[in-house]
Parts: structure tokens; sequence; C-alpha cells
């Protein structure tokens, strides 16, 4: 018979009479070595995919050796598949990744850990692993565990499921199970730990002067309660603030069926309470052992109450407030609102600004972070009107938005600042306002607001009327520029009523100014620019259609109330008033003079006004002086003056006259000229 190979390691067996005189080397030899690499053999493996081991009948191959190696310098997790022959391997995982081990029978498979040895045995189909002693990294283990025996973990342990220790430590270093340590515990502390029973929300502590434990003097937690204006009953466990500004404060009761160590706290919320505005305890449960009412009138108190027992009541502690200057921590200083002035009426701005003092700290430096601004209908700010928190604009000053306010209506406002540091300040003293009966025009309120002091109440009416009498009157909308120069200050005298944030005056050469008249020339430089120029700004004013005026308070010399010449054109054109040597005329985007006949100029309004290309007419306080049949030219692109005349963009003729008005827009009918005279000398009447 032919030979055969054995079952497990395909070693050759010899049959009877084969292989004669060769049985010898190399085929002993072979198959001894064969035996001996399935005993003690090793291959070792560098895994980059998976892989499957090799078989040769009477041949060694990587599948003959017993050990089989999974090389550390493998890259990644894969399956090592053994031959479908009962043997015994020993699986050495030197990698860094877990490694599957199959059978090519195609059964199950194991998995042998990084770092594990373990020996895994295959039936033909099948592979089954012993079981690892070792571990050298972490251990996981994610069901439950029991210990019968010592144990050591080198690295981190985690548990999914339950870990049963069942034995008693016998050392300070054995574990121990958490029923145990209880034990230990409360059998030491006996006599010294609370019963569990009646005894919520209490604590225990350690007392320094003695070992164990012993029983703390125990709190209940408070939680600040809503501000409170009127008599209520407390509850256990919260901080009451009371403002007490509406009158004094009453406990109807002191809360029921309380605890020993219930506590409840009342405090001066906005530092109301004094001889008038008390807060008053009643003392039908007890109090400090008494049965009398307690009254506490302390600004700023807070008072503390205690449950001792039936026998003695309530224990009520009276912390007095210090005095912030006294104390040592840093804090923000607390605001003032300086505008309005408390108790102010007949605020007329429908969107007044709030203004408040500057931002201050004590003991230290910080920054202004924000604002809290309120606005309220009532004193005690129970309701907010209007608002804005955390405000990191608004920081002094705040303009309550529109929309809130009404006429005839009493408002109270209060602020408060954050510091970066510090947080907050107190609430500033609340301060009252009254709106008047009727709220200025927007565009009156809008003049009012450029000035940098604020016109009176009488004059802000003055201003009102004016503007709202030009509305009523068709003229507001056809003027370009109004600079009504009769103001109380020099910096109100030169806004363009038209446009207040748009380019002011510019007086050069220090023209005079006298308060309610406006400004006076000297004859020889000083002047007013107003800034705006004909064919650049005019919106109204056109070449064929414009008017312009000058209220003239004081002649003065001969020269140009208002005036600016372009010769740059041919021919030249030019847009002035002037007084030449006692006589005034006007030209009006022509070359031709067009005289007053009648007036002196003397606190009087002159105007001009052009209707069509070849219609000019003059006006005094109003009333028709003369007129022209010249032709419009075209607008002068230089910018209009005051006191003195542009020519050509460099001044001259210079005027020591007084002026107090001056206008310019588009073309207005003979009934607008009147009307505009009447409402300009109504305001100049007023100041």
């Amino acid at each position: 018979m032919p030979s055969s190979a054995s079952p497990s390691v395909l070693a050759e067996l010899q049959a009877a009479g084969e292989n004669l005189n060769t049985w010898g080397a190399p085929r002993l030899n072979t198959a001894l070595s064969m035996l001996e690499a399935a005993g003690h053999g090793l291959t070792s493996h560098t895994l980059t995919a998976s892989k499957s081991l090799t078989y040769t009948n009477y041949t060694a191959t990587n599948g003959t050796d017993y050990v089989q190696k999974i090389a550390a310098a493998s890259d990644g997790a894969y399956t090592l598949t053994v031959g479908g022959y009962e043997r015994m391997y020993l699986i050495w995982n030197a990698s860094s990744y877990d490694q599957t081990i199959a059978c090519s029978g195609g059964g199950d498979s194991v998995t042998v850990y990084a770092g594990e040895v373990v020996p895994v045995y295959c039936d033909a189909t099948n592979v089954t692993r012993g079981n690892g002693r070792y571990i050298s990294g972490d251990l996981s283990v994610a069901g439950g565990a029991t210990f019968t025996g010592a144990g050591s973990f080198g690295g981190a342990g985690s548990f999914g499921g339950q870990v049963t220790i069942p034995e008693t430590p016998s050392a300070d270093a054995s574990a121990a199970s958490k029923k145990y340590v209880d034990d230990q515990v409360l059998t030491a502390s006996a006599g010294n730990l609370p019963a569990t029973s009646g005894n919520a929300n209490r604590f225990v502590r350690v007392n320094s002067s003695a070992s164990g434990y012993t029983l703390s003097e125990v709190r209940a937690p408070v939680d600040i309660a809503a501000v409170q204006t009127a008599a209520f009953t407390p509850e256990v466990g919260y901080s009451y603030p009371v403002d007490a500004s509406g009158g004094a404060i009453t406990l109807t009761a002191l809360p029921s069926s309380p605890s020993q160590g219930d506590q409840f706290e009342i405090h001066d919320a906005n530092r109301t309470w004094d001889a008038t505005n008390s807060a008053t305890f009643p003392g039908t449960d007890g109090i400090n052992g008494r049965s009398e009412n307690q009254i506490v009138t302390v600004t700023g108190a807070r008072v503390l109450f205690e449950y001792v027992s039936a026998d003695y009541g309530w224990e009520m502690k009276v912390i007095e407030p210090k005095a912030r200057f006294a104390y040592s921590s840093p804090f923000v200083n607390t605001p003032s609102i300086t505008y309005p002035a408390d108790g102010a009426t007949g605020i007329q701005d429908e969107t007044p600004t709030l203004t408040a003092s500057a931002f201050g700290t004590t003991n230290d430096s910080d920054t202004h972070a924000s604002s809290d601004w309120q606005v309220s209908t009532s004193s005690d700010f129970s309701t907010i009107l209007v608002q804005t928190t955390d405000d990191a604009t608004n920081k002094t000053s705040w303009e309550i938005p529109s929309g809130n306010l009404l006429e005839s209506n009493t408002y109270y406002a209060r602020v408060r600042y954050t510091g970066t540091t510090y947080g907050d300040s107190e609430w500033s003293d609340v301060i009252s306002f009254t709106t008047a009966s009727a709220f200025l025009d927007g565009d009156a309120q809008a003049i009012i607001d450029q000035m940098s002091a604020p016109p009176a109440s009488a004059r802000q009416l003055l201003i009102d009327d004016l503007v709202t009498g030009l509305k009523a009157d068709g003229i507001w909308t056809k003027l370009d520029a109004l600079w009504v120069m009769a103001a109380h200050s020099e910096q109100a005298g030169k806004i363009n009523w038209k446009d207040p944030t748009g380019s002011a005056l510019s007086t050069v050469n220090s023209p005079a100014f006298t308060t309610d008249q406006g400004y006076t020339g000297d004859g020889t430089s000083a002047y007013l620019n107003t800034n705006y120029a004909p064919s650049v700004d005019g919106v109204s004013l056109t070449q064929n259609s414009g008017a312009a005026g000058v209220w003239v308070r004081a002649t003065g010399a001969s020269g140009n109330y208002l005036g600016v010449t372009d010769r740059t054109g041919v021919p030249e054109h030019h847009l002035r008033i002037e007084n030449n040597t006692g006589t005034n005329r006007a030209r009006f985007n022509d070359v031709s003079w067009v005289s007053y006949a009648t007036s002196s100029a003397a606190n009087k309004l002159l105007a001009s006004n052009r209707s069509s290309n070849n219609a000019t007419q003059l006006y005094t306080n109003g009333t028709s002086d003369g007129s022209g049949t010249a032709t419009a030219i075209g607008l002068p692109k230089y910018a209009l003056y005051l006191l003195a005349q542009n020519f050509d963009g460099s001044p001259n003729g210079y005027t020591s006259g007084q002026i107090s008005i001056a206008f310019i827009g588009g073309s207005l009918t003979s009934t607008e000229h009147a009307n505009l005279y009447s409402r300009l000398n109504t305001y100049m009447t007023g100041l």
C-alpha cells in the first residue's frame, strides 16, 4: 500500500513494505520535523489583510507550526483561518488589534484580543478558544463579575454590570462593599448620626473638636419670593422682599404647622421702613418668648425667623444694615437721573431723553458695561410701561421710544448701572414727570433736540407754533433752509430748521451774537457762511422759481444782508438782498437790480421772489414792494453768505447791520409771503 498523511499534522505514515531503502532520509526526518513543529514550532504573520494557513501532505508549511504569532507590525484587525483538521494551536496576538481565528470548515470563529496568548482548538469545523489569564492593558467587563479570590489590576477597570465582593476585607488595601463601609460608619458613629425619619433637608457635619460626626445646626433652604406690598402670610423656606413705600406692612399670620429649624425671612427691599412705614409681625405664635406683636422700623433691615418649638415659638433676629461706605467690598455706585428733574411738569416731548449721572465705583475701578432703564405708570413699578435692559449703547442716557407716553399723564423712571466686574448697582431714586397737555410737532422737537442747551418751555412752544403755523400755511414744504438766529444760544441760532442735523451756519471773523436778536456784522470782514449753494443744495429753489428773505433788525452800513454772485457763466448772475446807501434792493438769479420802494429795513422782513423766467417781486413785511422783469440766468454755484456776499468764492460787500432770520426756497405767493411775515413776527414778538 502507498503512504498516507496523518489526520492532524499531515506527516507521512509508512505503509508496510513501502519505500524500501528510502524511508530514512529524507522521509523519516521530514515526518519527525513536522511532529516537532506541531508541538513547538512558531510562524509569525505580519497581517495587512485576512490570511489562511497553508497545508501540504508530507511537507512542513506555516500551518504545521503550533504557535501562530500575529506580529506587532500588523496594521489592522483581520481573520486568520486555520485548516479543517482536528488540532490545537497557540495564538499569540502581539498586535494592537483584536484578531479573529476561523476554521476553513466554516463553523464558529473566536476572537483573540490584543496582547493575548491563547490556545485554540479546531475540530475540523469550529474553533474554540481557551481562557486567557493575563491582561496587559485596561480591563473592561461588560457583564457582571464575581471575584472569589485575590485580584490585582494594573490598569483601569470598567464594569458594565454588577461586581460582587463577598469577602470581609482583611486589610486596609482590601476592597470593600458599600454595605460593609456603611455598616462600619454607622456602627462607629452610633448616637451621633440623626435618624433618617423626620430629618428631611438636614445634614451632618464633622465636629472639629471631636472625632466622628455630630448633628449640625441645620437650616432649611430659602428661595426668593415676589415683592410684597400689602399684608400677607409667609411660607417656610422663602425670603420675602417687602416694599413699604405705600404704607406699613403687616404679616397676617406666621407659617402654620412649623417644624423645628424651619426658617423664612423678611427684608426691606427698597429701604422704606421707618416709624411710619414699618413692618409688623404677629406674636400670636410667640416671638422670642413673647406674645406681643413685634414692629421693625429699621431702614434696610433684614429679619430672620427660625422656629424653635411649640413651647418657645419663633426666634426673630433683626439684622441691621451697615452703611455702604463702611463695606470693604467694591461696588458700583447708585446712579441718579438728572433729566427730567423729579416732579417736572409740562414735558412737551413725546420721546424725552432720560439722562443720568456718570458711572462710578467705590473701593475699586470698573468699566460701565450696560444699563437698565425703566418707565412705569406706578411709583412702585408694579407694572412696567417700557424698559430697556442690559443696554450697552444707552448707558447714561436713553430716549423713551415713541408710542408710549400720553399727554397729561404722570410717569415714573429709574435706572441702574452694571459694571463689567462688580455687577449691578442699586436702582436710582425714582423720579416722576408729567407730560404737557399737547406734545410738540415732530419737526419742532427735532430742532429742539439739536440744541445743546434745551430751551425753556415757553420758547419750545414758540418754536412749535412757528413750525406748525408754516405747515398749516403750506410754506414749510417750500423752504429749503430756515435760519432763526434770534435764539437763546449761539449754537441754537446756527441750526438750519429744515435740516437740524445737517450743516449749520459757520461764523467767519466773529460776527457778534446777541441773545434773541441774532448776528451783527462789522462792515469789514465778519460774516456767516450758510453752507447752502443754490445750484447744489436747491430743492424747492430752481432757476425760475424761488424765494429768499432776511429779517433785518438794524440796517448798519451799506452792504449785503444776503448774497452770492456767480460770474463763471455768461452773463454773470446774482442772488442778493443789500443796503446800498440807504436804498434796499435785490437780484434773483439775474443781473438786474429791483429796488424796494418803501422799506427802511429797520426791524423788517425783506423778501425777494422769482415767480417765472421773467418775473420777480419784492416784499417788505409780507406786503408787495416792487417788481422786475429780468430774465433768469441760472442758480449760483457758490455758497450763500449772510452779512456779506460770496463773490466768486471770496467774501466782499460786508455790512454792519444786524439780522435775526434768513430763509431760502421755492417761489411763494403773495398770500404766503404775508403769512410768512405774520408767523415770523409772532415768533420775534414772543421772545
